[in-house]
């Protein structure tokens, strides 16, 4: 969910493709956390033996590749990506999403800082979820705070929820409703999944739906925080 169409039919997407999309390694990638502590391992180690002490074999880069698949299925499972998008690929995508989904990624910190998101259309099973979970994988590597919401009338639920308090509050408070009242207002970047499932009894619950929907993502934007 957000301000680009990254729909997967014949012209799935709008984004802007950027070099950085271009030149993305197809390759995994160790996650940034990893990398920082075998080097503070590696100069604690040769401030303990010396500069010139062998640091022993390097690492078996598939055992690196174990260790990242265990750490995506482990992060993935902890902000509640369903179990059979736990494995995701890029390779599954069609060139053109695949090319610009990385180029997202790549140039996240940018797109997070501009509170730039995107929306993805497309049937079921044409890879959304799978898309969302290797931009959480993105986020999670470079340690930014990420939460995944799997429904619109999950978001909706949890907003009016937060609505009702802040009506409460108002006996003693005449603030508005904060930021930091909303659902997922310690993620930086929340992922919004099948926002079309809101309530279905009839035009007007859904109509209500979906204005409860809107006044969240004007507040999260507002806030500066990205939705995709």
């Amino acid at each position: 969910m957000g301000d680009y169409d990254l729909t997967e039919q014949d012209e799935p997407m709008t984004l802007p493709r950027t070099a950085a999309a271009a030149n993305f390694r197809d390759r995994m990638v160790v996650p940034e956390a990893l990398q920082d502590r075998l080097r503070e391992i590696a100069a604690r180690y040769q401030e303990i033996h010396g500069a010139d002490a062998d640091p022993g074999p390097a690492p078996d880069p598939a055992e690196m590749r174990e260790r990242e698949r265990q750490w995506a299925q482990r992060f993935l499972k902890s902000i509640g990506i369903p179990w059979e998008n736990r494995k995701p690929s890029w390779a599954s995508m069609t060139d053109r999403l695949r090319d610009q989904g990385r180029g997202y990624c790549e140039n996240l910190a940018q797109h997070l800082a501009a509170v730039e998101g995107f929306f993805v259309c497309g049937a079921r099973g044409s890879l959304k979820t799978t898309l969302l979970a290797l931009v959480a994988m993105a986020a999670g590597k470079q340690g930014v705070s990420v939460a995944y919401c799997p429904a619109g009338f999950v978001l909706v639920d949890k907003f009016r929820a937060a609505v009702r308090r802040d009506e409460r509050r108002r006996q003693y408070d005449d603030t508005d409703l904060q930021s930091g009242d909303l659902p997922y207002a310690d993620a930086d970047l929340l992922l919004l999944d099948d926002l079309d499932y809101v309530s279905t009894d009839g035009y007007d619950a859904e109509l209500r739906s979906y204005d409860a929907i809107g006044q969240f993502l004007y507040l999260r934007y507002a806030a500066g925080q990205t939705v995709c």
